[in-house]
């Protein structure tokens, strides 16, 4: 067995026979459980658990998540397209447009390079940039994630 899917399944131990209304507390024991070998599948898991109490303790209440967790704050919540990665030119221009005319008044740009690759890298990162501002134009919000870089 995979050492991350016996890390998840080590979460089942741990959780069953507890109470879904402790979420807290059941969120801070797998994350002690862990707390030496977390990576992102293993919050991967903790966050689809989270996520299944949360829905647990709603159905069980009969209220949305969201009045559990302090009620409403927005009637709406702006959202942005995130799949902008590192690709040819001319195929980000074309799904950077298609996001804009499905709607969205954002967008997230994923960098390819990081710091080892020197100016060169920041220079083709800083060509993505301008790639998809120029397919985009000024009217929509354009974030870039540089990956902890």
């Amino acid at each position: 067995m995979q050492p991350v899917v016996a890390q998840i399944r080590s979460f089942e131990k741990l959780l069953a026979g507890q109470s879904a209304w402790d979420v807290e507390k059941l969120w801070r024991r797998m994350y002690i459980l862990e707390e030496n070998t977390l990576g992102g599948a293993l919050f991967a898991g903790m966050s689809a658990i989270d996520i299944a109490l949360w829905d647990i303790l709603g159905k069980s209440a009969k209220q949305p998540v969201y009045k559990l967790l302090g009620s409403r704050t927005k009637q709406r919540i702006p959202v942005y397209a995130s799949r902008l990665y590192s690709v040819e030119l001319d195929e980000l221009a074309a799904e950077a447009k298609r996001y804009q005319d499905e709607g969205y008044k954002a967008m997230k740009l994923r960098f390819g390079w990081g710091p080892v690759d020197g100016a060169a890298g920041m220079q083709r990162n800083v060509e993505l940039v301008r790639t998809v501002r120029a397919a985009i134009g000024d009217g929509v919000d354009l974030m870039a994630d540089a990956y902890m870089g």
